[in-house]
């Protein structure tokens, strides 16, 4: 295993970031370096860090200037330890951790069985869990382990083409060399779909690592349905969220379509089922719909970055 670094991207979730640099430090798999990149907070992160016992010499702090979002933070994270030459990076957010000793471990593990080194463009993922038996986002249309277990989607232990980043995620220097860092002017959502999609599309190996475990939350809000004929969580956000949200990933499909049809295509069904969701869930619906209207027009139109008018 070549230098390896951990990125961990924080906003004002001491707590949580400490239980995972903790969980990080008992790895069997050590990465050498642990870049915490915080966000602008103000709720003395640093100072809890430091107070709290963990050996700060394998950690380098990097307190941004301004809030720059997840999007942000994730791309001066990867910018800083791809510049300070390791060949794997490890991303992931703040409020997660790794589950198991054996975590990072077994995402190097896979790397052995599928031949694969840092000069190939690699995009692998621990399997990101709620609780013991239930997925945080799910794979697909998987849902649990035991559904995992039962479709026969496994090879050996890898299930092949699909991810979660960036949740306990490992990337090449060939593939951050190949497609660049993730969206920075994203500010928050999408900026990980965003990736993984460039990544599929430069022919990446893209899988996940069912037995490198790694915890999430779960938002249980959120509830599946079918819509269209397609099944879908139907949640609606904070107008302001769902701006982003819908800004980021319309934009994503314009620059990653091989065609315009396809990404018109694309858009129409992003659009109606963000529609269906308003319409069907207790949220603030004008505001809501004039922030999905914005979207699609600064998205259209290129303009990125935090909201700063809603014109």
């Amino acid at each position: 295993m070549s230098s390896f670094a951990a990125i961990i991207v924080t906003y004002n979730r001491k707590e949580l970031l400490l239980k995972n640099v903790q969980a990080i430090m008992e790895q069997t798999a050590l990465p050498n370096k642990i870049y915490i990149i915080d966000n602008h907070g103000n709720d003395g992160t640093y100072a809890f860090l430091n107070d709290s016992g963990i050996k700060m010499d394998s950690i380098e702090y990097i307190y941004l200037p301004q809030n720059v979002g997840g999007a942000g933070g994730f791309y001066h994270g990867l910018k800083t330890a791809f510049e300070n030459g390791h060949n794997w990076f490890l991303l992931m957010d703040d409020d997660g951790r790794p589950i198991d000793k054996t975590c990072f471990e077994e995402l190097f593990n896979s790397l052995s069985q599928k031949k694969l080194t840092h000069d190939n463009l690699v995009f692998c993922n621990s399997l990101v869990l709620f609780n013991e038996t239930t997925l945080s986002f799910g794979l697909n249309k998987l849902e649990t382990v035991d559904e995992i277990i039962a479709s026969g989607v496994m090879d050996g232990n890898i299930i092949e083409g699909v991810a979660n980043p960036f949740n306990g995620t490992l990337l090449s220097r060939k593939l951050v060399e190949t497609i660049g860092f993730p969206n920075k002017d994203f500010f928050i959502r999408g900026d990980e779909v965003d990736y993984i999609t460039r990544a599929i599309n430069a022919g990446s190996n893209v899988f996940t690592v069912f037995t490198s475990r790694y915890f999430h939350p779960k938002n249980l809000l959120m509830k599946k349905k079918k819509v269209f004929g397609h099944e879908m969580y139907v949640f609606v956000d904070d107008p302001v969220k769902e701006y982003y949200g819908a800004r980021n990933r319309i934009y994503s499909i314009i620059q990653n379509s091989k065609t315009k049809k396809e990404a018109k295509k694309s858009i129409r069904l992003f659009m109606a089922k963000r529609f269906y969701c308003v319409f069907t869930c207790k949220c603030k619906k004008f505001k809501t719909i004039k922030m999905l209207k914005l979207a699609k027009k600064h998205a259209f139109k290129g303009i990125l970055g935090p909201l700063t008018t809603e014109k």
